[in-house]
């Protein structure tokens, strides 16, 4: 009788692990999402900016391809040069961002060093 409840007793803790495993792993999902969204909406570094060309790039894959599917001669020409047009915004959008982003950050860091050479000297004593 006692292995029959140890063994139950190990299967309500296993059920139990899965379940806080679970959440565990559901949350984490949550958080890497809620990052990449914070990452595409407000980059920084070079990595969230390379991530936006990226989503440009597809989209304008996805785009192209919507044309070619559904459009020909002048009318698809024309939708292509506006696509061209809107691409050019977008990239110039970025660009903007970009330097913002960049201003910013050499705020932070000027700030940061000068709160270091303001900073108390220390010494180690041995």
């Amino acid at each position: 009788i006692s292995t029959v409840n140890s063994i139950r007793q190990d299967h309500i803790r296993r059920i139990e692990w899965e379940k806080k495993e679970e959440e565990r792993k559901r949350k984490e999902k949550e958080r890497r999402l809620r990052e990449e969204y914070q990452r595409r909406m407000q980059p920084l570094t070079k990595e969230d900016f390379d991530l936006v060309y990226h989503a440009l790039e597809l989209w304008r894959r996805e785009e192209i391809e919507n044309i070619n599917a559904t459009k020909s001669g002048p009318e698809r020409k024309a939708a292509l040069a506006g696509l061209m047009d809107e691409e050019t915004q977008l990239i110039a959008s970025i660009q903007r961002h970009k330097l913002i982003a960049r201003q910013e950050t050499s705020k932070a860091a000027k700030r940061r060093f000068l709160e270091k050479c303001a900073a108390p000297k220390r010494v180690d004593r041995f």
